[in-house]
């Protein structure tokens, strides 16, 4: 059978489940458009990301990106500290909609967005009173000089992350109503945008770390703060947000359900840009270029991969609730399939790494061959991990997830440490220590996932 020919036949079996086990029988023909519509999307804000790192060394020097890289990272953190209730919002809504009570819907999107608003005051406050103590330029290591220029970028940028606490309560409520496409707009949007921008720094204000690092950080939030304020005025006119619909009993099951998203959230945008602040800890923030550029190589497979993967979670929700295990397994197997299709790609990749980057950055940044290869494998294990993980966390039972994550952090950094500077691989010595963490997760994920599956799970399996 033909990679094209299996993948339509995957594609089929979804369909057939969604609408089997869906009440609206249009669902699975909306699923099949945002995942045709994403595509091209994301294709175009794929091509922005790629475009964006050579526009911005041509703008700054290695050194000076790597400022960048690391300062955005370190406070990207802080977007996380929603306290999972834009998830948790997210299922209450979708519970409502489907349940035809629009006064509840808009009862939990008013006290999400007040819960927010009141986290979002708290913490631009205290960022406000405590950052003049903060040297940014020990903690990324660099020349104490630019201490004046990254304490003004910093709050910039920590202001505009803080800002997307709001705009990512409009972002939820497309997912939940499988508008996931115009929600990959609005991001590709953001992205376009300040590609344009960039470009005409490129002229004006070569070198200037600020100029570049306010384009960055404020453009994405306006689109996405417009949006917001268009669609609650629009779409979503009947479940904007107001104070009179607060309903403090809500709070409660809002921060059950979000803690647990969470800790999954923090832990893993840990794992995702702590490497930033550790190579520019240990090597200087130069040495983050050709690491982030390496990364945001392979982002490319990982983002199509998910698309295609992404309407695995509802399906395996309905299809565990309504006792169709064979399903789950059967269409896993498929899945397992495409999953080998990516492997191949992703070796295609290794292979041809250094030319495409010659290509792509010129020559200006040097890219190790072993740091290619590393995060070429962590990111197969990426791939075969989200084979387990729609089922695990579609149902709740992240327990094992939970106690993982935890350990997963607190050993990646003497880890890194250990590989990094006691062994010749050098900054490739992050990309393993995360990889040899995540393979206990990967198997405990796999033989979860088998007992959920064959209804056999029980005591820390099944919670």
């Amino acid at each position: 059978m033909s990679i094209k020919s299996s993948l339509y036949s995957d594609l089929r079996a979804l369909k057939q489940l969604l609408t089997k086990h869906s009440s609206d029988d249009n669902r699975s023909s909306i699923v099949a458009k945002n995942i045709t519509f994403s595509l091209v999307i994301k294709g175009g804000s794929i091509l922005s990301n790629f475009l964006l790192v050579p526009l911005t060394l041509g703008i700054l020097d290695p050194t000076k990106y790597g400022i960048w890289i690391t300062l955005s990272s370190i406070i990207g953190w802080f977007s996380f500290f929603d306290i999972g209730l834009s998830n948790g919002l997210r299922k209450f809504y979708t519970e409502a909609k489907v349940g035809g009570n629009i006064k509840l819907a808009r009862e939990y999107v008013s006290t999400t967005f007040t819960l927010l608003l009141i986290i979002l005051l708290i913490i631009d406050i205290l960022f406000f009173i405590f950052s003049r103590f903060i040297d940014w330029t020990m903690i990324l290591n660099c020349d104490k000089n630019m201490r004046g220029e990254l304490s003004i970028l910093a709050s910039v940028v920590f202001y505009a992350f803080s800002f997307k606490f709001i705009a990512n309560i409009i972002s939820q409520l497309l997912i939940a109503d499988l508008k996931t496409a115009l929600n990959d707009f609005l991001n590709f949007l953001g992205n376009f945008l300040t590609l344009g921008f960039i470009l005409f720094l490129k002229f004006t204000h070569k070198g200037d770390l600020l100029s570049m690092g306010l384009t960055y950080s404020i453009i994405p939030v306006i689109v996405f703060l417009v949006a917001t304020i268009y669609l609650f005025q629009t779409r979503y006119k009947d479940v904007r947000p107001a104070f009179s619909h607060i309903d403090t009993a809500h709070i409660q099951k809002l921060f059950n359900l979000g803690f647990k998203y969470f800790f999954l959230q923090i832990t893993a945008i840990i794992l995702l840009t702590s490497q930033n602040l550790i190579i520019a800890q240990l090597f200087g923030p130069a040495e983050v270029t050709p690491y982030n550029i390496a990364y945001k190589y392979f982002s490319l497979i990982f983002v199509v991969y998910s698309i295609i993967i992404s309407p695995l979670l509802p399906a395996y929700t309905q299809a565990y609730f309504s006792k169709d295990l064979d399903w789950i397994k059967r269409i896993t197997g498929k899945f397992l399939q495409i999953c080998y299709l990516f492997f191949f790609l992703i070796v295609i990749m290794i292979v041809f790494s250094n030319t495409f980057f010659v290509l792509w950055v010129g020559k200006t940044v040097s890219i190790p061959f072993i740091l290619t290869l590393f995060i070429g494998l962590l990111n197969m294990m990426h791939i075969w991990n989200s084979l387990y993980l729609p089922l695990i966390n579609g149902i709740g039972k992240i327990q094992i997830q939970l106690i993982g994550s935890v350990f997963t952090v607190i050993l990646l950094i003497p880890l890194s440490i250990v590989l990094c500077k006691y062994t010749p691989l050098g900054i490739s010595g992050v990309v393993l220590a995360q990889f040899l963490l995540l393979i206990p997760g990967l198997w405990l994920n796999k033989v979860q996932f088998n007992h959920l599956a064959n209804n056999t799970a029980r005591g820390i399996w099944n919670r």
